[in-house]
């Protein structure tokens, strides 16, 4: 709210996805604060974020889309949700902590822009993932 972004969710992710709660919490945290930090430097319509999980059998899709400010992919910058940055603070280092947790998962990882929206998407295979109540 404070940065003018909206912001929806829908998932359906029950109580053991058979993915660590830490791996789970590291692959929202990441793609949602990604979205919102490019989302908040767009403009208009494009100041949204949606982010939508669920389990099917064994796998655990996230999937993420935002908008982003066009300049900053036509003047050759990468938009903020995308490699790694040289600080910390900029919290850079998610792209490959995702990367990581997808391989791990035997699952994959991809970010990339859709025309006037970025979508990221992780998918992890998890043994013993319970069926989602929705």
């Amino acid at each position: 709210d404070r940065a003018g972004v909206r912001f929806t969710v829908s998932a359906a992710i029950p109580d053991e996805t058979g993915v660590a709660d830490i791996d789970l919490c590291a692959v929202l945290s990441n793609l949602i604060d990604n979205g919102l930090r490019a989302a908040a430097g767009a403009s208009g319509d494009a100041r949204f974020v949606e982010v939508r999980a669920q389990c099917q059998g064994s796998m655990l899709a996230v999937e993420v889309d935002n908008g982003f400010a066009p300049e900053a992919a036509s003047a050759g910058r990468r938009p903020r949700t995308q490699g790694p940055s040289r600080g910390v603070h900029d919290h850079g280092w998610g792209l490959e902590i995702l990367r990581d947790i997808a391989e791990r998962y035997h699952g994959t990882f991809e970010s990339a822009a859709d025309g006037s929206v970025w979508r990221a998407s992780c998918l992890l295979v998890a043994e013993g993932a319970a069926p989602a109540n929705t």
